[in-house]
């Protein structure tokens, strides 16, 4: 698993991460190309740091989520929770079923 961001986005979290990987991606957002992938652990939580953002701050991200052939019969629950002062102020639960 990995999430996809700008780079000002990924650059800015504290503590600083040292697995960002920095690419381009002219497709996400054309005018702003530098992208940062952050590899996260698809076992338990993870917590990949804080940033503060402006209220009107827009982040094309996404969320890359591999599953390999010999558990493509089974359901998977992702989730992301957005956390201020220690308190869950957003979530993003995914039930990811296979296919028919």
């Amino acid at each position: 698993m990995a999430l996809e961001v700008p780079n000002w986005l990924g650059r800015t979290l504290y503590p600083a991460l040292t697995n960002l990987e920095e690419y381009e991606d002219p497709d996400t957002n054309p005018d702003d190309r530098r992208r940062a992938r952050i590899p996260l652990n698809p076992r338990g939580s993870q917590r990949i740091g804080e940033v503060e953002l402006d209220p009107k701050a827009t982040a094309a991200s996404h969320l890359l989520v591999h599953i390999p052939e010999k558990h493509h019969h089974q359901h998977f629950t992702v989730g992301i929770r957005q956390l201020y002062k220690g308190q869950e102020v957003g979530r993003v639960t995914w039930r990811l079923a296979p296919g028919l």
